[in-house]
């Protein structure tokens, strides 16, 4: 059985995250409450490295110049992993005049 004190943070808890209030069970710990409402908010670290790399290749696609200029400055003659590969002969007049 949970005290007010212990319910009141598991509410907290749960708006902080969006979840329902009904999700907490009054007839169970509070330690099983919260390891309860923390399954249901956390992600797993599979999940959160593909939402990394989904991200990083659509900051590629959409900031390729960017990250052209970095690899040039890094020393890097060719760029393989942007959406657009861009080499050492990529223009920036001539990419301009096509925006």
């Amino acid at each position: 059985m949970m005290n007010v004190l212990q319910r009141r943070h598991l509410e907290r808890f749960c708006r902080k995250h969006g979840l329902d209030t009904a999700e907490i069970d009054s007839l169970i710990s509070y330690d099983e409450n919260k390891a309860h409402l923390q399954s249901l908010t956390c992600r797993s670290l599979e999940e959160i490295l593909q939402d990394r790399q989904s991200r990083e290749e659509e900051y590629m696609a959409t900031h390729f110049l960017t990250f052209y200029v970095c690899c040039i400055l890094e020393g890097a003659a060719r760029i393989e992993h942007s959406a657009i590969a861009l080499s050492n002969e990529f223009s920036i007049r001539a990419w301009t005049k096509d925006l």
